[in-house]
């Protein structure tokens, strides 16, 4: 699975930024490996509708899950219908936030709330074990 989150900086040593559709980078890890990649945000600079068009970047690269702060209402309604999950991280550095959240946890959880939805897109505002 791959995984977006909006860093401040280009390595996993770079806080989560706070800010989704305004973060200067996007990692995008694999889950089984942990290789990511580094991605600049094409949606930094945007005057309006920054949340969409940084959603459009990462489903055209394949993006299942994305770990942030929080999302604003523009983007969660694209992420949704992009199919992808939000897990709430807060106030740790990108590679706190993949040790915290396991891939097996990513699966089953995605798997089970898919499943109580009917498999519509899901949005999670927190994960809870």
């Amino acid at each position: 699975m791959l995984i977006a989150i909006p860093a401040e900086g280009e390595d996993l040593s770079a806080p989560v930024s706070s800010r989704f559709a305004r973060a200067p980078w996007f990692l995008l890890v694999d889950s089984e490996t942990l290789e990511f990649e580094a991605i600049s945000n094409p949606a930094t600079e945007a005057s309006h509708g920054a949340g969409s068009l940084a959603v459009q970047e990462l489903a055209r690269r394949g993006v299942s899950a994305v770990f942030a702060p929080r999302v604003g209402p523009k983007a969660a309604e694209a992420l949704s219908a992009a199919g992808m999950a939000v897990y709430e991280v807060a106030d740790c550095t990108c590679s706190e936030a993949l040790a915290y959240y396991s891939p097996v946890h990513l699966k089953v959880r995605n798997h089970e709330m898919r499943l109580a939805l009917n498999s519509k897109p899901l949005v999670l505002s927190r994960v809870i074990y």
